[in-house]
């Protein structure tokens, strides 16, 4: 592993930090599988370059004292060279000994200086942390095996600055299709950081199966996959899945109209630069291959065109439902709300309406 991916690994975690809070096995991939090993292999990539340093300092050293046993024992046989400028010689030679053996010593300090120089700022020019409230949770198992089939949050509050959050009760059951409405700072991405247990509501519980309440739960997390609005590709592959030989992955492609851009199975043809639209495509496979009982996406579809958009609404939310996913999806496309089971209005941090799809066009209607 290259000594300078480890710029990239942290990119990735400041880009993606969200995403790896929703998947254990990421969080321990990155740190054991791919940090880990860089740290390890530099500093035997150290060790081996100080050993080089001093190489040459010893070469350095030894050529210096065989420049004065030349030139005190050869130089008056070969040149025929008198005391006096013999003396000269090895005077000069002493002379400017020192300051070279100086700059070779040095050259290994400007060279650490220069490359650690060279890697902090390609750091800051990738990194973007756009989401400074997550807050760290203390974590307790629940069973692994067993799946979610209800997720009930009660009195839910929240708290930021000048914005409040709540109260808030509202079940989800494993299944159904969510479109999470509403203006801007209404409450819808806050609801989607607190569903997925992101942010600690500083009052209410969140109840899983009628049973478990998950205030302080950590694999509960690992039900979720989550495009974000600022979600990226991660540039390197931390997941439980390969893209090589992998059927679902050239499935999801073919089902997203993808197979025409990613041409190849490979890693690299798929962490690269993309249009927004197809980046969120790509970013929507991937959480699919993760294979999670819960799957977020907020505002995804706004960065399609509206061809796609069409399509995705109207095959692709169908699909993922007869697949057993239980979507929950901000949405601003009222004219596809027919696909959705609820649709959940936010206002100033609180629920103004839970409807399904028919009762939402007869209460627009009445409006």
């Amino acid at each position: 592993m290259k000594n300078e991916d480890y710029s990239s690994h942290v990119a990735d975690l400041f880009d993606g930090f969200k995403n790896f809070q929703l998947d254990s096995y990421k969080k321990n991939e990155l740190v054991n599988g791919f940090v880990t090993k860089n740290r390890i292999n530099t500093k035997m990539m150290d060790i081996v370059l100080s050993n080089k340093f001093n190489m040459i300092n010893l070469i350095n050293q030894f050529g210096v004292y065989m420049l004065l046993g030349i030139a005190m024992f050869l130089f008056p046989i070969l040149f025929g060279i008198t005391g006096p400028q013999i003396f000269s010689i090895v005077f000069i030679l002493l002379f400017i000994s020192a300051p070279i053996q100086r700059l070779l010593v040095q050259q290994q300090l400007y060279h650490r200086m220069k490359l650690s120089f060279t890697r902090v700022k390609e750091l800051f020019t990738t990194l973007v942390v756009t989401d400074k409230d997550v807050q760290p949770l203390v974590e307790i198992e629940i069973n692994k095996k067993e799946r979610i089939a209800r997720i009930q949050l009660e009195n839910i509050e929240y708290k930021h600055a000048n914005f409040k959050f709540g109260p808030v009760t509202l079940n989800i059951e494993e299944g159904q299709v969510v479109f999470v409405i509403g203006g801007n700072g209404s409450g819808k991405t806050t609801f989607l950081n607190i569903l997925t247990n992101l942010y600690t509501p500083c009052a209410g519980n969140i109840t899983i199966n009628d049973r478990h309440k998950i205030s302080r739960v950590g694999n509960y997390r690992d039900s979720f996959s989550a495009v974000f609005i600022d979600s990226k590709i991660s540039r390197f592959n931390y997941g439980d899945f390969l893209l090589a030989d992998n059927d679902d992955y050239k499935s999801w492609l073919r089902i997203f109209k993808m197979d025409n851009v990613v041409r190849d199975f490979t890693e690299s043809a798929l962490r690269r630069s993309f249009s927004k639209g197809q980046e969120k495509r790509v970013l929507l496979i991937l959480a699919l291959l993760e294979n999670k009982q819960f799957l977020v996406l907020d505002e995804w579809a706004a960065d399609q065109d509206p061809q796609f958009r069409k399509y995705f609404y109207e095959v692709i939310v169908p699909l993922l439902k007869s697949k057993g996913k239980t979507v929950i999806a901000v949405s601003h496309d009222d004219k596809y709300f027919d696909v959705a089971d609820r649709i959940v209005k936010f206002e100033e941090g609180k629920i103004a309406q839970d409807l399904n799809a028919a009762d939402w066009y007869k209460y627009k209607e009445i409006l």
